[in-house]
């Protein structure tokens, strides 16, 4: 995939753990977050690294488009070096 999208609460498994494990295996796929939660609740699961892109619900289609283009974009960058 070129992207990752994740909410922060899955059924199974909560999106942080997923994002950690992907991250610790060394995979630098882009991610997207998506949540309801505040900041503060974030910031008590640890943040959201910097190389992962957080949206708030309810989400803002205009700004998910200009996070999709950014994100597909970069990967284009990263493959031609």
């Amino acid at each position: 995939p070129d992207i990752l999208v994740l909410d922060m609460r899955l059924p199974m498994i909560d999106g942080y753990t997923v994002m950690n494990t992907i991250r610790e295996s060394g995979n630098k796929l882009p991610i997207l977050m998506v949540t309801g939660l505040s900041e503060d609740e974030i910031s008590a699961l640890g943040g959201i690294p910097e190389n992962v892109f957080y949206v708030p619900k309810p989400v803002d289609l205009r700004r998910l488009e200009k996070i999709f283009i950014e994100l597909i974009g970069h990967k284009i960058m990263e493959e031609k070096q």
